[in-house]
């Protein structure tokens, strides 16, 4: 019973220590400039009453780049700009990983195919996380928006398939 009681500790604190390690590449992450420095930009000029679709917003030295998204997410993140730059990036890099946490368990329930044994489904899912490292170390990297609106797909259609709708609908 000892022996089963440190086990459960020893994985607990390997746990501790992995979100550790992600909370630190996601600070880290947080100081580079990113898109969401653009989606900051944006939601300044909407608060200063200026159209952030017509303006080139400064990133970083000889790097520029437009606005494309929704204004309500410009409206919604003026109030972010009252903080460092880097606060808001980690905030939204801290929302990105939980995001992806959702998504992955979304997977998972969308991927249980029948016709394979749970060794090879379990190597499905493990080939799948390692040919997606790199696009997602590069939406971290960027800052980007991309998670966020995969996990907005993904969680719309788990939402669809149990017939819960904003709406009265009856399926």
């Amino acid at each position: 019973m000892k022996a089963f009681v440190q086990t459960l500790r020893f994985k607990l604190y390997i746990k501790y220590f992995v979100y550790g390690l992600i909370l630190v590449f996601l600070f880290r992450t947080s100081l580079n400039q990113g898109d969401f420095k653009i989606f900051l930009e944006a939601a300044k000029l909407i608060a200063e009453g200026v159209n952030p679709y017509d303006k080139w917003i400064f990133v970083t030295e000889n790097n520029f780049g437009r606005y494309f998204y929704s204004p309500l997410f410009a409206v919604i993140l003026i109030p972010f700009n009252s903080f460092t730059a880097s606060v808001p990036q980690f905030l939204w890099l801290i929302a990105s990983a939980l995001f992806l946490g959702r998504i992955w368990i979304l997977l998972v329930k969308y991927l249980t195919p029948e016709t394979l044994t749970k060794q090879q489904f379990q190597l499905l899912i493990i080939l799948s996380f390692v040919c997606s490292v790199r696009f997602i170390l590069y939406n971290f990297g960027m800052i980007q928006m991309t998670v966020f609106l995969l996990w907005g797909s993904l969680e719309s259609l788990s939402l669809f398939r149990k017939c819960k709708f904003f709406l009265e609908v009856h399926c």
